[in-house]
């Protein structure tokens, strides 16, 4: 149960925005580091449960963000041998791929037949300087990739009146985003620089729109809630990662953990 939103910058960057909802049951984690896979660096936060995470940025400016896949996985429940599997964590899934250096890169490895079927169904959002954005889906026995221009924001997931949930909180984000400044359709009028527009996305994940509760994108539900907020960027030079833990709606982001980016100056 998470949303993602992200800012293209056309000199070859972005920003990115996720809440991590979770089970109140569920630890705290710990925030963000500098790690490593296979010699390239990235910064993540932790889920201290499994020791996975759910969204990463590395040096080459790649980032990896992972949502659960609700209705395969209460399809796949009702087989009682996939139930009752020893699966490993979703989470190690984005560490592994932080050694990616392309959004081909991520593909070709979550493509490869020893990857994706090691884990329960999931989605994938992944971003990289060259204007890659492509969306994976992992229903347990295929995998469906959609690429850029039809992967926009947001992307979010619920485990709670799906369909409606995922409605209310597009709707929410064309009230307080505004049209995507890079659609190509003639009434997209709201052209706003990058600063006033990530104010706006940051205000969207932070929102209780309807209203508190389990529809707003700051969710608020009896067993689960919004347990963080971080902004990511990419920029010429560097990487950088912000983190709030705590409800979107309160939480404070602190400092920005760095890293120089490779290849980064075009």
């Amino acid at each position: 149960m998470c949303t993602i939103t992200w800012l293209d910058d056309p000199a070859g960057g972005y920003a990115l925005l996720f809440n991590r909802d979770e089970r109140r049951s569920r630890g705290d984690a710990a925030p963000p580091t500098v790690a490593a896979c296979d010699g390239v660096p990235y910064l993540a936060p932790t889920d201290r449960d499994a020791g996975g995470t759910w969204l990463g940025v590395n040096a080459y400016g790649v980032t990896v963000g992972l949502l659960n896949h609700y209705v395969a996985d209460a399809a796949r429940s009702a087989d009682t041998r996939a139930a009752e599997a020893p699966w490993p964590s979703r989470g190690q899934l984005v560490r592994r791929l932080m050694a990616c250096a392309t959004v081909d890169d991520v593909v070709r490895r979550l493509a490869d037949a020893e990857t994706a079927a090691a884990f329960r169904p999931f989605e994938v959002l992944t971003l990289d300087t060259d204007g890659g954005r492509v969306r994976a889906t992992w229903d347990g026995g295929s995998l469906t990739i959609a690429r850029a221009p039809a992967v926009r924001p947001p992307i979010s997931s619920s485990g709670f009146a799906t369909a409606d949930v995922l409605a209310v909180r597009a709707a929410t984000y064309d009230v307080l985003v505004g049209p995507d400044p890079t659609a190509e359709r003639p009434d997209a009028g709201d052209r706003l620089d990058g600063p006033v527009r990530l104010a706006r996305l940051e205000a969207f994940q932070r929102s209780h729109v309807p209203e508190r509760g389990g529809f707003s994108v700051c969710m608020h539900r009896p067993e689960a809630h919004t347990v963080s907020l971080t902004m990511l960027g990419v920029e010429p030079e560097r990487v950088w990662m912000r983190y709030g833990p705590g409800p979107a709606c309160t939480t404070v982001l602190g400092p920005a953990l760095t890293l120089p980016r490779r290849g980064g100056v075009r």
